[in-house]
């Protein structure tokens, strides 16, 4: 029988029970621990050290925490699908308008849309080489291009069908090439970016401009041309 105990103020006594004048235990993993001179010291401890972080994770979220990350979530793709600059969103105009629409959403920092461009871009470049991956067979296009500062940069696009037997296109890269555009440099690049896709053995056809270099690396690639 549990015995009688005075009554407790602490609110860590939510996750502990007295199984005697000077033992506790903890009603989340059965832990027991020392309870004495009545100090509730290292049931705090033990709480916060093996349970705190848990019993956050396991909350629900209130709608609004809910609605600030959808908002978050929408003002990034945003950004990102009208290739706006991260300092956006901290335009006078822009903020006008997000007052405007909601006067209770506060919008994120620069550094916090860009932490949030870097998490979305992992993920999405993960969910995109499971794609690729699973594909039977590609079909690469590549091109060089030049920008305004007059550095050249070679980009790799592939084609694939997918499981639901939708054409699909997916960027596998652009790659700053400050060296001679050789045919063998060209290849060298090309492998190395389908290795990095591991889609390398799934090439049948590789799309080029008629440049006799690009010619002559497809050749030296043993793919078709």
């Amino acid at each position: 029988m549990e015995p009688e105990r005075k009554r407790k103020v602490s609110a860590v006594w939510d996750h502990f029970d007295l199984l005697t004048a000077n033992k506790v235990k903890c009603r989340i993993c059965s832990a027991e621990l020392s309870y004495t001179n009545k100090s509730t010291s290292s049931m705090l401890r033990h709480y916060r050290v093996k349970h705190e972080n848990e019993e956050e994770a396991n909350t629900p979220r209130t709608n609004t925490e809910s609605r600030k990350i959808a908002l978050d979530q929408a003002v990034l793709n945003f950004i990102i699908k009208d290739c706006q600059p991260l300092s956006i969103v901290e335009s006078e105009g822009f903020r006008g308008l997000i007052q405007v629409l909601d006067p209770s959403y506060a919008l994120p920092t620069r550094k916090t849309v860009k932490e949030m461009m870097a998490k979305k871009h992992a993920e999405e470049l993960e969910r995109v080489k499971r794609e690729v991956q699973q594909a039977v067979a590609v079909s690469i296009t590549a091109d060089m291009w030049t920008s305004l500062n007059m550095e050249a940069y070679l980009a790799l696009t592939c084609h694939y069908i997918n499981d639901n037997m939708q054409l699909c296109t997916s960027v596998l890269g652009v790659k700053h090439f400050p060296q001679s555009h050789t045919a063998d440099n060209l290849a060298q690049v090309k492998r190395g970016m389908m290795d990095d896709w591991a889609i390398t053995n799934k090439v049948r056809c590789l799309v080029t401009d008629a440049a006799p270099n690009m010619i002559a690396a497809t050749r030296t690639l043993q793919i078709r041309h």
